[in-house]
């Protein structure tokens, strides 16, 4: 069971969407405004460094679209990650006010119950280090991309430039690979070209232990050969 995040907000139900008003008739010979509301949102204050889940839950047939924003910044969206039809974002999020915009997917009026929890820790599957050899994991068969992952804690004894790279066993695997540090994401996901593809890159890692959580993009059970090496010419 997922623990309740203690913020502002935990459920909230809201009404209408931006296109439910009626703005009248605007011809195009003449300049003319309407008002026209904007879409439902909520705040959301995060007071320290943690992974969240938010989900937009939708009533009757509605199909329930999700963003999480910070300012003007869109830090995520989601259309179907939840059951059904519903949306769901797992995010990390650093101290801060974000606000939760929750729409439906045809702009039509609806009912919708947004909930904010923490994300339970995943039980790493594997120890490695970045010395270049090879641990072979499984990720999970899932239908979001949170569920489908399996983390892998990574020890970092030097400083300096390595070459990450997960190789598929199967041709019908797409990995995606995910460092995080202290409860923050380190640069952006490393991923292949596409099925059956290396995801590979060179990034610079300080001396520390760091997760690496990896899933296959299709969210199917699928096997990925992780090594972290030391790249030729490092300090």
């Amino acid at each position: 069971m997922r623990r309740q995040l203690s913020i502002a907000l935990v459920l909230l139900a809201l009404t209408g969407t931006a296109l439910a008003q009626t703005a009248g008739a605007l011809t195009m010979d003449a300049a003319q405004s309407a008002h026209i509301a904007a879409q439902p949102s909520v705040t959301l204050t995060i007071d320290r460094p943690q992974e969240i889940i938010v989900d937009a839950i939708a009533t009757d047939d509605r199909d329930a679209e999700l963003r999480l924003m910070q300012g003007e910044t869109i830090v995520a969206d989601d259309s179907d990650s939840g059951d059904g039809t519903n949306a769901r974002i797992a995010q990390f999020v650093a101290p801060g006010s974000y606000q939760v915009i929750v729409w439906e997917r045809q702009h039509r009026e609806m009912t919708s119950s947004v909930q904010v929890t923490a994300a339970p820790p995943l039980t790493p599957v594997a120890t490695m280090a970045a010395d270049g050899a090879a641990t072979t994991v499984t990720t999970l068969e899932g239908d979001w991309a949170r569920a489908a992952s399996v983390e892998v804690t990574l020890n970092v004894a030097s400083a300096g430039n390595y070459v990450i790279t997960g190789t598929p066993a199967e041709p019908d695997c797409s990995p995606e690979l995910t460092f995080i540090r202290g409860m923050r994401v380190d640069g952006a996901p490393i991923v292949g070209t596409g099925s059956g593809a290396a995801a590979t890159a060179t990034r610079a890692l300080d001396a520390g232990t760091y997760t690496l959580r990896v899933r296959n993009w299709w969210g199917h059970a699928r096997h990925v050969a992780l090594a972290v090496t030391p790249a030729a010419g490092r300090p």
